[in-house]
């Protein structure tokens, strides 16, 4: 059986959580201001997904069934594709707005991914934008 014991605990209940209402970029797949990651078997078009995603979110492309969105900045993170020969031609050939579009490099992502100051870079991005 589980027992709280102490007042300092680093778990807490989900009563204790506040109420709040999620604003969406896709109802109801994507949330807007959170981590998505696409994820599945290769060659199955997940990259393409990502590029017309993209061009939704900063260029007023919509998927299928997306509510309309005003232009907004996209962080944007791959390891599987190289930036030249793959995910730029993607982004241009699915109307994505590139200026909109960021990508860290990978020696500063690195970076960031190993310090506890990853959560303050991301809030100085989101401020950012």
């Amino acid at each position: 059986m589980f027992e709280w014991k102490g007042r300092n605990r680093w778990m807490k209940k989900m009563s204790e959580v506040p109420d709040q209402k999620a604003s969406w970029i896709w109802y109801p797949y994507l949330p807007f201001g959170r981590i998505s990651v696409i994820h599945g078997e290769p060659g199955i078009g997940k990259s393409i997904f990502a590029a017309r995603l993209i061009a939704a979110c900063t260029n007023r492309r919509y998927l299928p069934d997306m509510g309309e969105l005003k232009p907004c900045n996209v962080l944007y993170l791959t390891a599987d594709d190289d930036l030249s020969d793959m995910v730029k031609p993607r982004l241009m050939e699915a109307g994505a707005d590139l200026e909109r579009v960021f990508l860290p490099s990978m020696i500063c992502c690195r970076l960031r991914l190993r310090t506890t100051a990853s959560s303050s870079w991301l809030q100085k991005m989101r401020s950012a934008w």
